[in-house]
């Protein structure tokens, strides 16, 4: 009887092992020559008007606005083909967008149908665009440009 208990205790113990060996997810690093932006989730738009010929930015990927059940709580960065550094999210009472790059560029961050587009911004310093906000289920978007 013993003998019994102890062969059933082990093929229980293995099946245990082998059922959650083949539950658990297997992740790989993989050598993917894709667009970086596009893997961080930036969705880019190329367009021109009387000033010349833009590239926009949004995180995200929905024209609609980033789809969460709250604000982007940030500071979140973010470091765009185009170099520099973007920064965006919702922290102290405001939705953000600032970006700093060595060329001509901007930032805009909308909320709920209200707009902040920075002016054009000179190379190497910090476009800003702020809108206060309070911590809700709203419809944040963050954008860079560079011109």
């Amino acid at each position: 009887m013993l003998n019994q208990k102890s062969l059933f205790t082990k093929l229980a113990a293995v099946s245990m092992v082998a059922s959650m060996m083949l539950a658990t997810p297997v992740m790989a690093a993989t050598n993917d020559t894709g667009d970086k932006d596009a893997q961080n989730g930036i969705v880019k738009t190329t367009y021109e008007d009387e000033n010349g010929t833009w590239t926009e930015g949004m995180i995200g990927g929905n024209p609609e606005g980033v789809e969460t059940c709250w604000l982007a709580y940030g500071p979140l960065y973010q470091y765009p083909s185009e170099g520099g550094t973007w920064q965006y999210g919702f922290w102290n009472a405001k939705v953000r967008s600032y970006y700093t790059v060595n060329r001509c560029h901007g930032s805009t961050v909308k909320l709920n149908g209200k707009t902040s587009r920075s002016v054009n911004t000179a190379s190497g310093k910090k476009s800003i665009a702020e809108l206060w906000a309070i911590q809700s289920d709203s419809n944040d978007q963050y954008f860079y440009r560079v011109c």
